[in-house]
């Protein structure tokens, strides 16, 4: 019964696919995103861990004078940047090192919501 039991388990058992890595690599510096023949001045939003063990998140908008630190505001400063400059301006996003992915992905995320057709990270040189 024990064989049999055994055998039942392994013939039905499926196996997860082991996680994967996403292949890719950050852009050389070079002098900014071209449009149209213009060089466009991207939106920089900087990433930056807060808290006891970096659990929280600052981010930061170039022409934005205070530190947003929660998506929904986020999303309302980059939609009133997108309604001044349009969506074609590009988004440059900062993280830094120590930062959770989970934050940079939340820029992202709200960059797509806002319409942005183009978000960038920074290549690892200009991270501070």
């Amino acid at each position: 019964v024990t064989f049999q039991l055994l055998l039942f388990f392994l013939l039905t058992m499926t196996f997860r696919m082991a996680e994967g890595m996403i292949p890719g690599a950050l852009p050389e510096a070079g002098t900014g995103p071209v449009i149209c023949g213009v060089i466009t001045e991207p939106i920089d939003v900087m990433v930056r861990p807060t808290g006891e063990h970096n659990t929280g998140v600052v981010y930061e908008v170039m022409g934005h004078g205070r530190p947003i630190t929660n998506g929904h505001d986020l999303h309302a400063v980059l939609q009133q940047r997108a309604e001044l400059t349009g969506t074609a301006s590009p988004i440059l996003i900062r993280p830094r090192p120590d930062v959770e992915w989970g934050y940079v992905v939340e820029v992202f995320n709200q960059a797509g919501r806002c319409g942005f057709d183009e978000v960038n990270f920074a290549p690892s040189a200009h991270l501070e």
